[in-house]
């Protein structure tokens, strides 16, 4: 029974000594902290995410647009590509 209790103390010794190494690699024992800089960041990632989508949704239409001037007169649909033009004018 002693030696149980013996092991048992040991593993407990290096427990904590793991949990020690593991918030030294981590930057430091401030969980709130870490945790406040995460969300922080994570907040920035979604609205670079929909400046992303905004831009692409942009791209897209410039090319529409470029796509309907680069078609001959004769096929190209004017209605359209003055649609186009005025969405592109009215979002500067």
């Amino acid at each position: 029974m002693a030696e149980l209790r013996t092991r048992a103390a040991a593993g407990l010794v290096r427990a904590k000594q793991r949990v020690v190494r593991a918030r030294r690699a981590s930057g430091g024992g401030d969980v709130e902290k870490q945790l406040a800089n995460l969300r922080s960041r994570v907040n920035e990632l979604e609205h670079e995410v929909i400046e992303n989508r905004q831009l692409a949704r942009r791209i897209a239409e410039l090319t529409d647009v470029v796509e309907q001037l680069l078609l001959p007169e004769d096929v190209r649909d004017p209605q359209r590509l003055e649609q186009r033009l005025r969405q592109t004018r009215s979002r500067r």
